[in-house]
């Protein structure tokens, strides 16, 4: 058996034995823990550098070390460690503070049994978040990987959004007689279908946008790049690119005697050849097919996993020739019991699998039990006796939580166990998970509580300037967000957006920023300064179709001179929303304003964003400036420096603390630097940029 894991704690406590029982009752509860004592803020920073923790309980007053320091460390040095109050007494208004301030929860310590759900409830929520990251950084390896192999396959293989190709392999553009992948950029894909097969194409694609179809073929007459025809076999599959929705094409050239050939192998090898249902395999495809609709359209799927009763007595009396009329009436009674659009597998003798599109839970276990019905009233003619048989029913939802066709299957098979043993067969049970922990944003209440922090004032904008290291003295700002503590100090914009984000509301802070800074620039023009700055932009707006009709009424009204304003978003979300940013530079430029990429690693995936994206500023990420020192992190920047130059786009260099990364960063040939040493963010825009000329 697997040792469970043993989560590393911080304490701040006066007193030691009382965190000893606290630990030794999570242990003794099933929460193997080891706490490691700390009495101030240096010893607290230096264990969040050293190690990597679980889990933060803090004392709610302590001698040495304040709740709020402790916060605020965490999030200067962006850990994502829960912080936990221990309290003995309870004040509601306090905790209210505590809790809007980043603590997860206040715990009264007496009330052990509460005490210990909420610590495994943050414990699983912080290993399903490591969890996640993970899976982002292997899907962004795959997708590296999936990219190379798709550029050396000899399939042809493309990629369409709306009818439109977004990216062809070797193979595809030569297929078709073309040069290169830029020709048929953008090129409507039924311009190459010819005239007498369009109808049985777009009927293809039809069901394939409908979801009637999990994924779909077709055979088709081509147009090549010289008009000359050819007839080729389709593949249409669910896939996604750059984060949106495609379609993947794979096209194979074929003769007609290959195609019926072709066609006939590949059916066989789909099915049981017994019943004609599909195989396992199959069927795992057609799962993996069904979770990618879950996870972009919004669709839910049942699995119903089949299991004959008692099937090794049934075949011992009836023998091998009976079971194979058993196996076969099992199959007409599932294709003639589920919907056509079904996938129907079998796994073995005694063993079934159907695959259905539907959202009510209430309608698939009436399937089933309706299933169960069938099965015992029909009668199994076999020679010269009749058999009558059950069957258990094991039924499990497929939907954006299931992570792949084996772990739905699992879930299924789980079920029908149950209805095998506890309820004696001849019975439909739904899987139910043992756990569930979920996290609800209240977007109502998130909406009134960004709106009261603006009514109350209590958001403001600050500006850092951005300065031009060959000479200029024009005024360039970066317009950043921050919100009021009760104390007066700033709190960073990570600790409230991410909630906005979570509640879909985040747009509403983005267009009150944008109003804001808008006004101040139109305060500095009457002032006779010619300013320029940087808005940064959420994620949220950039999926909200109506932020850029708002943002060119907004910016048309105020008649501020041209190219004063730059709209910022960050290098991940551009590459995750990369048409969209597409959308966003193209409007940007007919409002006469411009478009900066942010976090920029100089990575080639993150050097090809400028050949799809008209750029203006690559804001380079803060670890470029950290490593510009060092002699090989030094050439391999300038060149990726000279590389966005060539692109048309000027460079700004970011987290300047000191004058020796100065002279480097001139040398590298960044336009612009900006950072601490020069000035930290402020509520005015007073910096004397006459000085640096």
């Amino acid at each position: 058996m697997r040792k469970k894991e043993t989560h590393n704690i911080i304490a701040i406590y006066d007193a030691a034995d009382e965190i000893e029982q606290i630990t030794n009752d999570l242990r003794n509860n099933g929460i193997p823990a080891r706490a490691s004592m700390v009495r101030t803020l240096d010893e607290f920073t230096q264990s969040l550098n050293k190690n990597t923790w679980d889990l933060i309980l803090s004392q709610y007053e302590t001698d040495c070390l304040n709740i709020q320091d402790i916060i605020d460390q965490v999030k200067r040095l962006d850990k994502d460690i829960p912080v936990i109050c221990l309290t003995s007494h309870h004040d509601p208004d306090e905790k209210e503070r505590l809790l809007h301030s980043g603590v997860v929860d206040i715990l009264p310590v007496n009330e052990t049994n509460y005490f210990r759900y909420i610590i495994k409830q943050e414990l699983y929520h912080l290993k399903e978040r490591r969890l996640k990251r993970r899976a982002e950084i292997g899907l962004h390896e795959a997708e590296k990987r999936c990219r190379l192999l798709l550029e050396s396959s000899r399939d042809a293989i493309a990629y369409i959004a709306d009818g439109m190709h977004i990216l062809a392999n070797k193979a595809y553009v030569t297929l078709f007689g073309y040069q290169d992948g830029e020709e048929i950029a953008g090129m409507p894909i039924l311009d190459m279908v010819h005239a007498g097969s369009l109808n049985d194409f777009k009927q293809a694609l039809k069901q394939h946008k409908d979801s009637t179809v999990l994924n779909n073929e077709v055979s088709v007459t081509c147009l090549d790049a010289a008009s000359d025809q050819f007839r080729a076999h389709v593949d249409l599959t669910a896939a996604t690119f750059e984060g949106e929705d495609c379609i993947q094409i794979m096209i194979r050239k074929e003769k007609e005697a290959d195609a019926k050939l072709h066609e006939k192998i590949k059916q066989m090898s789909k099915q049981d050849l017994v019943t004609g249902l599909s195989n396992r395999t199959h069927f795992e495809e057609e799962l993996d097919l069904a979770i990618d609709i879950t996870l972009h359209q919004n669709k839910t799927f049942a699995v119903f996993y089949i299991h004959l009763d008692k099937f090794l007595k049934i075949r011992a009396k009836i023998g091998v020739e009976g079971i194979d009329i058993v196996i076969h009436d099992m199959a007409s009674i599932l294709k003639e019991h589920f919907p056509k659009n079904s996938v129907l597998a079998r796994f073995s003798e005694d063993t079934y699998a159907a695959l259905w599109q539907t959202n009510d839970l209430k309608a698939a276990e009436q399937m089933g039990d309706e299933l169960c019905k069938t099965v015992e009233d029909h009668l199994f003619d076999i020679e010269a006796q009749t058999v009558q048989l059950t069957v258990s029913v094991g039924l499990a939802l497929l939907n954006d939580t299931v992570e792949n066709a084996k772990s739905v299957l699992s879930r299924a098979l789980i079920a029908c166990h149950h209805a095998q043993e506890e309820q004696s067969g001849n019975s439909v049970f739904i899987y139910v998970k043992e756990e569930t922990e979920t996290q609800v944003v209240d977007q109502t209440q998130s909406v009134q509580e960004l709106q009261k922090a603006i009514d109350d004032n209590l958001f403001k904008i600050l500006f850092q300037p951005i300065i031009n290291l060959r000479g200029s003295s024009t005024e360039f700002y970066e317009v950043l967000l921050r919100r009021l503590r009760e104390d007066g100090s700033f709190e960073s914009p990570e600790a409230f957006l991410a909630t906005a984000e979570a509640a879909k509301v985040a747009t509403i802070v983005d267009r009150w920023v944008i109003l804001q800074s808008v006004k101040a620039m139109i305060t500095r023009s009457l002032e006779g300064h010619a300013t320029k700055i940087i808005i940064n932009l959420t994620t949220q707006s950039l999926k909200d179709k109506t932020f850029l009709p708002w943002l060119t009424v907004a910016l048309k009204a105020t008649r501020l001179p041209k190219d004063c304003v730059t709209f910022q978003v960050s290098q991940k979300e551009t590459q995750m929303h990369l048409k969209r940013v597409q959308e966003l530079a193209n409007e940007l430029r007919s409002l006469h304003c411009s478009l900066s990429i942010s976090r920029f690693e100089t990575n080639e995936e993150a050097m090809g964003i400028l050949k799809h994206i008209p750029v203006d500023f690559v804001k380079l990420d803060g670890q470029l400036t950290q490593d510009v020192n060092q002699s090989n992190a030094k050439t391999q920047i300038t060149q990726r420096v000279e590389e966005i130059h060539k692109q048309g786009a000027r460079t700004i260099a970011t987290q300047v603390e000191s004058a020796s990364v100065l002279s480097v960063l001139w040398q590298i040939g960044a336009h612009y630097i900006q950072g601490y040493y020069l000035q930290p963010p402020m509520e005015t825009m007073d910096y004397d940029f006459s000085q640096e000329e």
